[in-house]
């Protein structure tokens, strides 16, 4: 049972590693913990018992990530206010600016970087005799 659910939370880790799929992110993360399910169902041939129990802990990890994306914008926002209360118009334009070629900055880093690599199922070694 352990080994069982080491090879879940890999596969789950796994498939958060991968890239995003085009609408991924307008999915609920129950929409998420559902695929996700359903994968790991396919792959490791869950049992209901075990799909519900999959299902839950995806589900927490998903709201979880989606609470820390809504904090981190609501942050970013914020520090941005506050930025503008102080700086002058043409300062505040500047940073925008680096702001905005930071961002794609980081992005073009994401494109050029390489995907994780796959880890291909391990089937059973015969028993020699």
């Amino acid at each position: 049972m352990i080994i069982l659910f080491t090879v879940a939370i890999a596969s789950v880790n796994g498939f958060s590693q991968g890239p995003p799929s085009k609408n991924a992110a307008a999915k609920t993360p129950e929409q998420r913990a559902e695929n996700q399910t359903k994968r790991l169902t396919k792959e490791l041939g869950l049992t209901a018992e075990q799909q519900a129990k999959a299902k839950a802990i995806i589900l927490k990890r998903e709201e979880e990530k989606e609470n820390l994306q809504k904090a981190t914008r609501e942050g970013h926002e914020k520090t941005k206010a506050e930025f503008k209360a102080f700086l002058t118009p043409e300062q505040f334009q500047k940073f925008e600016k680096k702001e905005e070629e930071m961002k794609k900055n980081r992005e073009e880093r994401r494109k050029q970087s390489p995907p994780p690599p796959k880890v291909a199922p391990q089937s059973p070694t015969p028993i020699e005799k």
